[in-house]
């Protein structure tokens, strides 16, 4: 979505948590990482992660940000943790 104000794709709740991260990101120049829940392209929730940074092209600093899909990972983290209790109950 190159181009787009930050987080205008991001219904307007999410949005603003993102945005708030903004100011700090600037002034610091950090990363900062957010895990969202947003509606998926099927239309399910899904857990999203986002990553905002800082850069400067032509001596002006910018926001850019990326948005990663952790559905299924965090599904699987939760189905080891649920396989380990298990075991240890075993043990």
């Amino acid at each position: 979505l190159h181009g787009q104000a930050g987080g205008s794709w991001l219904p307007p709740e999410v949005a603003a948590t993102v945005r708030a991260q903004d100011p700090l990101v600037l002034a610091t120049g950090r990363t900062a990482e957010s895990i969202q829940t947003l509606r998926r392209s099927d239309g399910t929730p899904g857990s999203w992660r986002i990553i905002r940074f800082a850069f400067e092209p032509h001596d002006r600093r910018l926001i850019g940000g990326v948005a990663v899909d952790v559905t299924e990972f965090e599904q699987a983290q939760a189905q080891l943790a649920e396989k380990e209790r298990r075991y240890r109950h075993l043990i």
